[in-house]
């Protein structure tokens, strides 16, 4: 029996091309879709209109959907180092959405990713730039049927579903803004972990009230786990369930509040199983991928969901 939730992955988490992709899932992985975020070391938004249909047509044959497309939108230096605009980044990031537009409509999804801007972390200001860049993004996007899922990261102007729901407000309640939760990357965020630390609260207590106070605006969940480093201050990935992060606590919330979107395995973990950031490769090289990891995160997440 197929569970209720859409359970996918970030394809190149397992390989950097489409058919190697859809070999490991064969018959033996259950999973509804994916998250396009690289395909053989390209963006989806560089791809060719003619290799996006030759990929629609390809998941489609094997009754894949696309989650999203995990692109890089907003992942950019939106401040210079005097704290102004920067413009040519700006522009640079502005300059993907119609492709992924483009791209959305032939691969059939109603989600594009987006980040916050990346902030120094000293910077206090900015946040007003990254308002005015989502602005421009929204008046190139259709009126209707398609979602920016806004990812929460740290070491960016939108860290929380806190600051995703602060940008909806900014926003005119736009209802294209849809939030992108990602649990894990509370872990990244040093500001987050040291005021658990005054708090004496964990990290489940955090994620239970974002998810509380912003459940509506959930499009999208990345799963993947994390522990801390040996100074307490730094997130490191770790297998789904060998991590400080409650995950049957977390989606049974989400199930309790009559939240059923896509839950997509991002294992972000290192080649070796090693928990060393420098020795990662980058997403769509083909050294990058291990899909054991996302097997065994994936039977986990199976029994997760199947006890709540």
């Amino acid at each position: 029996m197929r569970l209720k939730n859409k359970i996918g992955f970030i394809a190149d988490e397992t390989h950097h091309t489409v058919r190697g992709v859809l070999d490991w899932i064969g018959d033996e992985h259950d999973v509804d879709g994916i998250e396009l975020r690289k395909v053989e070391g390209k963006h989806v938004h560089e791809l060719s209109r003619q290799k996006l249909v030759a990929i629609k047509k390809m998941l489609d044959n094997e009754n894949v959907d696309v989650h999203a497309i995990a692109s890089p939108l907003g992942k950019g230096w939106f401040l210079d180092d005097d704290g102004n605009p920067n413009t040519n980044e700006i522009q640079k990031h502005l300059a993907m959405v119609e492709p992924l537009i483009a791209a959305a409509a032939i691969l059939g999804t109603d989600k594009i990713r987006i980040f916050g801007g990346k902030r120094k972390q000293d910077t206090t200001s900015g946040f007003e730039v990254v308002l005015d860049f989502f602005k421009a993004v929204l008046e190139k996007m259709p009126a209707s049927g398609l979602a920016l899922t806004v990812e929460n990261e740290d070491a960016t102007f939108l860290s929380t579903l806190s600051d995703v729901a602060c940008l909806y407000r900014n926003l005119g309640h736009d209802k294209r803004i849809k939030a992108l939760f990602d649990p894990g990357n509370y872990f990244f965020a040093t500001s987050i972990i040291r005021a658990l630390k005054v708090l004496g609260k964990n990290i489940n207590d955090l994620l239970e009230l974002e998810i509380n106070m912003h459940f509506n605006r959930i499009a999208l969940v990345h799963v993947k786990n994390l522990r801390p480093d040996n100074t307490g201050m730094k997130g490191l990935t770790v297998a789904l369930d060998q991590g400080d992060i409650d995950y049957k606590r977390v989606l049974g919330r989400l199930k309790v509040l009559g939240i059923e979107v896509p839950y997509d395995l991002e294992p972000h973990r290192t080649l070796t199983g090693q928990l060393d950031e420098h020795s990662r490769h980058q997403p769509g090289d083909p050294g990058y991928a291990n899909p054991e990891n996302v097997a065994e995160d994936l039977k986990t997440l199976e029994n997760i969901l199947s006890q709540i």
